[in-house]
């Protein structure tokens, strides 16, 4: 894991990198520990095929960013994959923005991707009885809140026991520039946005709490 300035492309406002990846892993330290070493070997195999990728990995405070840093540490990684990646605490909304598309673990933050127009591939893990509780509780499609909104699977969900780099890879692959899916991806996250509301007054008033609330977790 490396620290760097910003590329050119980066530092252009509103300017995606195309070689880019966000990989938010939560915030939360149960959610760091069942996350970070799969998004880790995730790159590992995207890396495989396209050595240029690089990945950003923004957590929210100092705590957060040592865990991460602890758990990489501890796994037998390339160095190449160590180099590509760049974990730092903030800068969550800016990366948002500039990224080509991200990896994210289930929660608000889906939610704030799709109002800055961030294609994801959207996972999660949780223990074995909270996941078995879950699946008899809750009777909904999808976990996603932009999913639930349109009623479609805009951003791809590979959860609990699919959650593993294999599948994950390509599924980051499919909505890279360029990706089989990443054009239908833009246009859910369009007719997401609209559906909340658009422009309106109201609208931005509810995009702007939840970019708050984003930030704030």
């Amino acid at each position: 894991m490396r620290a760097r300035g910003l590329t050119r492309s980066e530092k252009a406002n509103g300017e995606r990198d195309e070689k880019l990846i966000r990989l938010l892993p939560g915030s939360r330290s149960t959610e760091l520990k069942a996350l970070v070493g799969t998004l880790v070997n995730t790159a590992t195999l995207l890396l495989d095929k396209d050595p240029s990728l690089r990945f950003a990995m923004p957590l929210p405070r100092e705590r957060t960013k040592s865990l991460a840093e602890s758990l990489i540490g501890s796994m037998d990684v390339p160095r190449r994959t160590l180099d590509s990646i760049e974990i730092s605490v903030g800068n969550t909304r800016d990366l948002m923005t500039r990224a080509s598309c991200g990896i994210a673990a289930s929660g608000t933050v889906t939610v704030e991707a799709a109002i800055l127009g961030l294609p994801l591939v959207v996972t999660y893990k949780v223990n074995w009885l909270s996941y078995q509780l879950a699946k008899r509780l809750v009777k909904l499609p999808y976990i996603t809140i932009a999913n639930l909104v349109t009623g479609k699977g805009v951003y791809e969900e590979i959860l609990q026991y699919d959650a593993v780099p294999e599948k994950l890879a390509p599924a980051l692959a499919r909505i890279l520039p360029g990706g089989d899916r990443r054009d239908e991806v833009l246009d859910g996250i369009k007719e997401c946005v609209s559906l909340l509301g658009g422009e309106s007054p109201v609208s931005k008033r509810v995009s702007e709490k939840v970019l708050e609330i984003a930030e704030r977790e």
